[in-house]
């Protein structure tokens, strides 16, 4: 093995794998960082979301930790649908959670800066909460046309 080979791999081994998608102001930049959001609100794990330091974690109009926030909670995604803005660099994404035991519903703003998400705002609404029937919000938000 010769020694530009022996650097070659020892560089590789030692190469962070890139582990995000590309994120930017383009559509195709803000869908994949909705992407990576409803894959981490799947699963409750934050560690795959390009989180940019200093992030703005809100739910509900307060300031949250970010690893004690509903983002940190697995959930089974029944319907989602998410507005892309290309100009403010900001998407808006519905969620709504159907499971009897644990239903939610989700408003959650992203907004990107620098391929990093820099703010997360969330809204929710649960079981409990004044006129909450998530089966009636599954059937009427589903009909909207969003277009």
């Amino acid at each position: 093995m010769n020694r530009f080979t022996l650097i070659a791999l020892v560089g590789a081994l030692f190469t962070p794998a890139v582990s995000h998608a590309q994120i930017s102001c383009t559509r195709e930049g803000l869908n994949a960082a909705v992407d990576l959001y409803i894959a981490a609100q799947t699963k409750g794990d934050t560690s795959g979301l390009p989180l940019a330091k200093g992030l703005g974690y809100v739910e509900n109009f307060k300031a949250v930790n970010i690893n004690e926030g509903v983002i940190k909670k697995p959930m089974k995604i029944d319907h989602q649908r998410s507005l892309l803005d290309t100009t403010t660099c900001q998407t808006f994404t519905e969620v709504i959670v159907s499971d009897k035991a644990a239903p939610y519903v989700l408003g959650t703003r992203l907004r990107v800066n620098h391929g990093l998400i820099a703010e997360i705002e969330m809204l929710w609404t649960t079981t409990g909460y004044w006129g909450f029937n998530v089966d009636n919000y599954l059937k009427y938000s589903t009909s909207e046309d969003w277009d």
